[in-house]
């Protein structure tokens, strides 16, 4: 999860290539020339695993580059995501989900991953000096609702989704 990477703690790695959606092996593919987005380049027809199929088509997954550059300028923005502390939330009944805190003098940040082929509803006590609201959240294309009151988070969080908060501080 690349939302993971780049609120983490250390610097998010992406080789050369994994902005672009590049896949590659062994050698020889494991040095491919890079695939710029105004270039043209022949059908594969290998997979990484060396199984022959019919044509895949070698493109630039610009979506994904855009998603990677999001990320990227979020990281710069958020100054407890690079310099800040880390407080782990346990979820004993659902051990497919991480959900951890990043925080500074500035800012706070929750994040909660599901790692999950299901959907599954989170409850998080978190502190605040207002009202939580989401900054970035992997499955662009699904509205998350939270629900805080009383110093808990309440939200449903889709399958193989990762959700970013800003819980603002004083």
């Amino acid at each position: 999860m690349l939302l993971h990477q780049f609120s983490f703690l250390s610097a998010p790695h992406i080789w050369a290539g994994d902005e672009l959606g590049m896949w590659g092996a062994d050698d020889p593919d494991c040095r491919k020339p890079i695939i710029w987005p105004e270039m043209t380049f022949q059908d594969e027809s290998y997979r990484p695993d060396g199984t022959k199929v019919g044509s895949i088509p070698v493109r630039a997954n610009l979506e994904l580059m855009d998603f990677i550059r999001q990320l990227t300028l979020l990281r710069k923005k958020r100054s407890d995501w690079l310099s800040g502390d880390v407080t782990y939330h346990s979820l004993a009944n659902q051990p497919l989900v991480l959900a951890y805190e990043r925080f500074n003098r500035i800012e706070h940040s929750l994040m909660v991953f599901n790692a999950s082929d299901q959907s599954c509803p989170v409850s998080l006590p978190v502190e605040a000096q207002g009202t939580p609201k989401v900054v970035f959240q992997s499955q662009q294309d699904q509205s998350i609702e939270l629900d805080w009151e009383n110093k808990l988070l309440n939200f449903e969080l889709p399958a193989y989704t990762g959700l970013a908060i800003d819980l603002p501080i004083p």
